[in-house]
């Protein structure tokens, strides 16, 4: 089985992660672009789209051009995804026949793209020797509090294998983000950025339960404990050779501890 790496975004720093920790291959590897690759998005936008199998992300009826602070973006009213790739101030550079080159002709070259984009996302999550490890961007959040998500794709692909790699966002730069995605102040999603701890994964009640998600949901902690543990044998190895009396001696960093824990395991599931 293959791992694939996936982009949920919320931006393309969530692909480019993926690219940089050998999840994602580049296009020239065969990698097939996916459609949040590449874009602006949000989680209940998301959850919305999987849920209608992207039945309205090319439908020309919710695709308009807004004015944001990045400036003219192509914008789907319904997910309330942006393209800021696809979008006047990189056309100029990308597309040098005309910088309107995604919306002539009802967006007929937009269309193209997303339609092959979101074919990929779907022949990657329905061929079974695939694995897919989703990358997503999300401020306040956890494994655990991506229920919605587990539930829709339980839901559409009920026989896939997949694991979830949480980035964490800066709330400022998320808020600037679900501005740009025209989310009122209002909405759950901006409300989210201003707690954390009425998270369950947060719940000061049960701290260890917090600390499994803390270590388990941040790739870039797991990965520098692997490392600190990798040199911690070394050591070892080598003070049993100037010492042989130290053979037995034990090294359980708290890391090994968590993660033998049954508790933590059931977070793997």
């Amino acid at each position: 089985m293959q791992k694939i790496g996936i982009s949920l975004g919320m931006n393309y720093e969530a692909f480019n992660w993926g690219v940089n920790n050998k999840l994602i291959e580049q296009n020239v590897n065969g990698y097939k672009t996916c459609p949040f690759d590449k874009m602006y998005s949000n989680y209940p936008g998301i959850i919305e789209c999987l849920n209608d199998d992207f039945k309205f992300f090319c439908d020309i009826n919710y695709l308009s051009i807004i004015y944001t602070s990045e400036g003219y973006l192509i914008y789907n009213s319904k997910y309330k995804f942006a393209f800021n790739k696809e979008s006047f101030d990189n056309n100029n550079i990308l597309w040098s026949e005309n910088i309107d080159h995604f919306i002539i002709i009802n967006y007929d070259n937009f269309l193209k793209i997303y339609s092959n984009r979101i074919n990929a996302f779907r022949e990657y999550l329905l061929d079974p020797k695939n694995k897919i490890e989703f990358i997503i961007q999300r401020y306040n959040t956890f494994k655990i509090d991506l229920w919605e998500l587990k539930n829709v794709l339980s839901k559409h692909y009920p026989n896939l294998k997949y694991n979830f790699n949480v980035l964490f966002i800066d709330n400022e730069n998320a808020r600037n983000i679900l501005k740009i995605l025209q989310l009122d102040s209002n909405h759950p999603e901006m409300d989210r950025l201003n707690y954390w701890l009425d998270s369950p994964s947060c719940n000061p009640e049960n701290l260890e339960f917090y600390e499994y998600n803390i270590i388990h949901s941040n790739p870039h902690i797991i990965n520098k404990i692997n490392i600190i543990e990798e040199k911690i044998e070394k050591i070892i190895t080598l003070l049993t050779k100037i010492n042989p009396s130290l053979k037995d001696f034990e090294c359980q960093t708290d890391n090994e501890k968590i993660v033998n824990d049954k508790n933590f395991q059931d977070l793997l599931v």
